[in-house]
């Protein structure tokens, strides 16, 4: 049996990774909110501050065009993430 809380632990460093490693942390962030909404909103403060460093990261001016593409693809996703967030019910009382 799996520790969810162990894992989110591990999903929390995802969210802090490389790109790649992000954009699949964002998907498996959405699928634990609906799996598991308890144990997300347990850890919701800790799992917010990545999710608003991702979406607040603002790419260099002199970049290539693959930099920003990525950058609002990393946005989107991260953004998908928060409305699975804040679809969980009762997530507008966690603190």
């Amino acid at each position: 049996r799996l520790d969810i809380f162990e894992f989110l632990s591990h999903v929390e460093d995802g969210l802090k990774d490389h790109y790649d490693i992000k954009m699949l942390t964002f998907l498996m962030l959405v699928r634990l909110s609906s799996l598991c909404p308890n144990a997300i909103l347990q850890r919701v403060d800790i799992l917010v501050e990545p999710l608003r460093a991702t979406l607040q990261t603002k790419v260099k001016a002199n970049s290539v065009k693959q930099e920003f593409e990525k950058q609002d693809e990393l946005k989107r996703s991260a953004l998908r993430a928060v409305a699975a967030l804040l679809s969980i019910p009762d997530s507008d009382k966690s603190p």
